[in-house]
């Protein structure tokens, strides 16, 4: 089983060199740990777009009456999208109202 499994995936790991060969408007990198994700979609993003274009951007919300999340309110990695630039494409990976 384990062999099966090394024939399918074993070629799927990129690394930053292979990220960068890949950046094109039709090929999404898909990676399995979230510190990846952001390290990979901030090199692309770098890449494409001149850094005056990059923003940091507050996401509203209707929770925050809500008393047992607050803390998950006002934590910014979780109510503000930390790296979006004009005109890229963009994909939301967690729930958000």
């Amino acid at each position: 089983m384990e062999e099966e499994i090394s024939l399918v995936l074993n070629n799927c790991y990129i690394d930053e060199n292979l990220v960068e060969q890949y950046i094109d408007d039709k090929t999404t990198i898909l990676c399995t740990h979230q510190k990846d994700v952001d390290y990979y979609n901030d090199l692309i993003l770098h890449k494409k777009f001149p850094t005056e274009q990059i923003y940091a951007i507050p996401l509203e919300t209707n929770a925050r009456n809500v008393e047992h999340i607050q803390s998950w309110v006002n934590n910014k990695r979780f109510n503000h999208m930390q790296r979006v630039a004009l005109g890229s494409l963009v994909m939301l990976t967690k729930n958000i109202d």
